[in-house]
């Protein structure tokens, strides 16, 4: 990396130049540092800040509609898409090199605005002082070496930019040369709206480029709101609480009839003293809650609380706690009723009760004391002892109870119905025999459709072989009145010597052979057509070794894919974190070094079940022409199935699956993380107790995006 653009992304954040970052570098935005934190060490390095450049660069240059996490978590990620797709063909056709266009593509986010309303990411290092002559500004061109996104200067954009130093509404405080460029870049049609704000002394150029850019496109503004935007600008009884432009920009997103609602939420008379910022007046304004409309107007003590969230961008986005005279409600966007909140504490345990009578549920938590319940975000699963689920009609009766809790093999859910009349269903299960050792796990679980996921995992773990059996049922039936059958697999391994097995899926079998010399051969039965991986080499670094009997466990269909697409390595213990990571950049699979694992045998299952997970995003990404996560009708089926979840289930349920809605991060994130999960779910179980709930929620209510994915998978696994 070049020191100039190392200095650029100094800027970014504020700090100079430094070969490594800490968390302390990042306190006005801490968020961001763990997107950045790639390897997750506590320390940001070169190589972690050049990978997520070098993907931005590679979107680019892409035909492919592609928005992977890294720098566009800490903007607007569709204004970046629009950015790229407009200058799409100038992208590809530029001579220039990776790390130039990476500069180019980043010029760019330095305009943007990162999540909050009231942090701005600096345009740049400041601009250097212009001379003028006989009162004519003089525009210079800044040069590379002055840290500054260069501006090509031509004779229509002097003209243009002249127009902006000479407003007499700014007095002294005029724009500088640079600001004048930068507003003359702006189009015709947003330069219309632009020279609404230039006369506002509290707006920067900056600000007003994102409130005509980012905020116009962010809050699809109505044409007729603009008129009243003085009205916000000028209110005077706020104290030091001023609005800024793109607080008021956000505020003329509110349906035209629903503005003086937020006007007499802003100037209540009775909150003088603790305002009401713009974001939360408009949350209860789109809420559509006229229930928290009236609480927060007749109540000045009550504020709106944004739970520190750092995983559930869901959560941040559509759910608010008001707290009144000790009671907690919790309103979720687009809900008239808010959830009731109700915590008690007794004998080292916590119970959560959370009535949501928009949906006619009672939901029920039992949790240690040390988990986060009821904050939203990252509860501690594994401290969750039981979750019961109590469903009602409109007159308060029973009509069905789900109770959730642990099984007898970890990271698989025990989960029963009851009816009305106490009549039992097993829905989910693990079991473990305590002569063979073999477990047992069925799911028979319907969504809120009536789609029902089967599944039969049945493992030795001593010998290592299986046999998992697939099947997704439509709602749909035929004539013959048989549920339209929207996935199913069949697959089984057995072991047939020392360093033999025959894997079989569907009808296909194949063979695979390790040799003395550490070389796997995969072959197919049907063709003879032979397939190899060299492990002495993928397993060459330090510790890698553990992989050796955990790899005899893959599909045939992926190891043949690994031949055709050979990693670089695999490694386990040099990963910082506690957990597995695809390092694409660098072409290779990585793992920490499991200490939690109580022997030999579990700790093969976590990391075998780590690695499908992981190898769902080596699958994903391996391939330019893959990327699964940004295909249209897999992202379409994601959308409509998320969507009709949030409907009928509560915060705390959504918040379980906020891990494949944006994990704090952004939606094309949560959408990777859904594609591996998916590959897990495919060829095993979820070996942990802190991903369980999320693993059965994806599998029950998501099947349709699930089956997707699967034949998504298959079908890349086929690409030589």
């Amino acid at each position: 990396m070049s020191d100039n653009f190392e200095l650029n992304i100094g800027f970014l954040f504020g700090y100079k130049s430094k070969t490594e970052l800490t968390e302390k570098d990042f306190k006005n935005c801490p968020e961001i540092f763990n997107i950045f934190d790639s390897n997750g060490d506590s320390k940001i390095d070169q190589s972690e800040i050049m990978n997520i450049f070098t993907r931005i660069a590679s979107s680019a240059k892409s035909d492919v509609k592609d928005n992977r996490p890294g720098a566009f978590a800490i903007m607007n990620e569709q204004e970046a898409l629009n950015f790229i797709n407009t200058n799409k063909d100038k992208l590809q056709n530029s001579p220039k090199t990776d790390k130039e266009l990476v500069k180019d593509v980043f010029s760019f986010l330095l305009t943007l605005k990162e999540n909050s309303a009231d942090e701005e990411i600096a345009a740049g290092p400041g601009e250097e002082p212009v001379e003028s002559v006989d009162g004519e500004v003089v525009f210079e061109k800044l040069t590379e070496e002055e840290e500054t996104p260069e501006i090509e200067i031509t004779p229509e954009l002097l003209d243009r930019a002249k127009e902006f130093k000479s407003i007499q509404e700014r007095e002294n405080e005029q724009f500088s040369e640079q600001d004048c460029l930068k507003l003359a870049m702006l189009s015709d049609e947003e330069l219309q709206i632009a020279r609404r704000f230039l006369k506002y002394k509290r707006f920067s150029a900056d600000e007003i480029i994102t409130m005509v850019t980012d905020c116009r496109r962010k809050f699809d503004i109505p044409e007729e709101n603009y008129d009243r935007f003085d009205e916000f600008y000028n209110l005077d009884n706020r104290g030091d609480s001023q609005l800024g432009g793109i607080d008021i920009m956000e505020i003329l997103s509110v349906p035209p009839e629903q503005l003086d609602r937020v006007m007499q939420l802003l100037t209540a008379e009775n909150r003088k003293d603790s305002p009401l910022s713009s974001k939360d007046a408009v949350f209860v304004i789109k809420s559509g809650s006229n229930t928290l409309y009236e609480l927060m107007l007749n109540n000045p003590e009550a504020k709106l609380e944004i739970h520190n969230v750092p995983n559930a961008t869901m959560v941040n986005r559509d759910i608010r706690d008001v707290n009144i005279d000790g009671k907690t409600y919790r309103f979720i966007m687009g809900m008239e009723y808010p959830e009731e909140l109700t915590v008690t504490e007794d004998n080292g345990k916590r119970t959560v009760e959370i009535y949501n009578k928009n949906l006619n549920m009672k939901q029920i938590v039992v949790c240690g004391t040390e988990s986060q319940l009821p904050d939203l975000g990252t509860p501690i699963t594994s401290d969750i002892i039981s979750t019961t689920n109590i469903y009602m009609d409109d007159a308060g009766n029973v009509i069905r109870t789900e109770v959730i809790q642990k099984s007898d093999i970890e990271g698989v859910l025990d989960v029963r119905e009851y009816d009305a009349d106490g009549n039992e269903a097993v829905l989910q299960s693990g079991t473990v025999n305590p002569d063979t050792a073999e477990r047992v796990i069925t799911k028979d679980i319907p969504d809120d459709d009536g789609n029902t996921t089967h599944f039969l995992l049945k493992s030795n773990p001593n010998t290592g072989e299986y046999e998992l059996h697939y099947q997704i049922l439509g709602v749909n039936t035929d004539e013959n009145g048989q549920h339209e059958v929207l996935y199913q697999k069949n697959q089984n391994l057995k072991k047939t010597g020392e360093n033999s097995f025959v894997y079989t899926v569907n009808d296909k079998v194949y063979s695979i052979n390790i040799d003395e010399n550490q070389k796997m051969t995969v072959t197919d039965e049907t063709n003879k057509e032979t397939s190899e991986i060299d492990l002495a080499k993928l397993f060459r670094s330090p510790g890698a070794e553990i992989y050796r009997d955990i790899i005899t466990k893959f599909p045939a269909e992926l190891l043949i894919f690994m031949s055709n697409h050979p990693l670089e390595k695999m490694t386990y213990g040099e990963f910082k974190a506690n957990n597995g990571h695809y390092n694409k950049g660098e072409n290779l699979v990585e793992l920490g070094e499991r200490t939690d694992c109580a022997d030999d045998t579990v700790r093969s299952d976590v990391i075998f079940s780590i690695l499908m997970h992981e190898f769902g995003h080596y699958i994903d990404g391996s391939i330019m022409e893959a990327y699964i996560s940004g295909n249209e009708d897999f992202i379409k089926c994601w959308e409509e199935e998320f969507e009709n979840f949030k409907k009928n289930h509560t915060s705390q349920e959504q918040d379980m699956i906020s891990y494949f809605s944006g994990s704090g991060k952004d939606a094309a994130t949560g959408r990777e993380e859904t594609v591996a999960e998916t590959h897990m779910l495919l060829n095993t179980f979820s070996k942990g107790s802190f991903t369980a709930e999320r693993a059965y929620y994806l599998q029950r209510y998501f099947p349709k995006t699930v089956a997707l994915v699967a034949d998504l998978l298959s079908k890349t696994l086929k690409q030589t």
